[in-house]
C-alpha cells in the first residue's frame, strides 16, 4: 500500500525559503522509509543530494493515514565536525 505524504505549512516554507524542490524530499522519505508506529517521529539526514551544497535534514511523524512531514533544511555543519 502507497502512503500518502504531506507537507505541513513550515514545511513548505523552509523549501521555498532553501529552494528545495517537493520531488527531492519525497525521494529522500520514500527512499529512506522505515515502517514504524503511528504518532512516531522520524529523522532523515541525507547528503546523497549533490545539486544541494549542505546535507538535507527532513523532520516528519507517521500519522494513520499518511505520513507528515513537519519541517525540511539545510543542515549546516560545525567546524570542528569538517
Amino acid at each position: 500500500m502507497q502512503m500518502d505524504i504531506r507537507f505541513s505549512r513550515h514545511a513548505k516554507r523552509r523549501m521555498s525559503l532553501y529552494d528545495l524542490k517537493e520531488e527531492d524530499i519525497l525521494s529522500l522519505v520514500t527512499e529512506n522509509k522505515s515502517e514504524g508506529e503511528t504518532g512516531e517521529r522520524f529523522i532523515i539526514i541525507d547528503d546523497s543530494m549533490k545539486k544541494y551544497e549542505l546535507p538535507l535534514k527532513v523532520v516528519g511523524v507517521r500519522q494513520e493515514e499518511c505520513i507528515m512531514i513537519v519541517t525540511v533544511y539545510p543542515v549546516k555543519q560545525r567546524s570542528e565536525d569538517r
